[in-house]
């Protein structure tokens, strides 16, 4: 019973921490590869 115990314990934990950095992930990652207006247009320029 408490080898059951310790592992739904451990699966919720590593569960919560998987769907944390999924949900940062998924925040951080448009903004990161966007970028913004300015440098996109610099960027274009420069390559151009």
């Amino acid at each position: 019973m408490v080898i059951s115990d310790i592992g739904r314990t451990f699966a919720a934990i590593v569960c919560s921490i998987v769907f944390s950095a999924t949900c940062v992930l998924s925040a951080v990652g448009p903004a990161q590869v966007g970028g913004t207006p300015a440098a996109t247009a610099t960027a274009a320029r420069l390559t151009a």
